[in-house]
């Protein structure tokens, strides 16, 4: 997959510092993906997790039993608040 920057972005982005005048670079975030097996989505979050992993960002992606429905992502917050509290840890 070659990596389109139009539509992922850049891995880093410099972001105004001092002013505007000068300039620094931030790490890209980590980020979490879960798409359930059965989900209508499936196949666009398999490009958008490699399309992120090319451009050098840290993506955990989770890809369990389920489909688009409240119960799948009833189930999956408790992943994301356990990546987010890793996340908050580590910085």
């Amino acid at each position: 997959l070659r990596a389109d920057r139009r539509i992922c972005g850049l891995p880093e982005r410099p972001l105004p510092h001092g002013g505007g005048e000068e300039k620094r670079r931030l790490a890209p975030p980590k980020l979490f993906i879960a798409c359930g097996q059965d989900d209508f989505l499936l196949h666009d979050n398999h490009r958008m997790r490699d399309c992120l992993t090319a451009l050098g960002y840290d993506v955990t992606y989770r890809e369990p039993d389920g489909a688009h429905t409240w119960g799948f992502w009833d189930r999956e917050i408790q992943n994301v608040l356990s990546f987010i509290d890793t996340y908050r840890k580590e910085n």
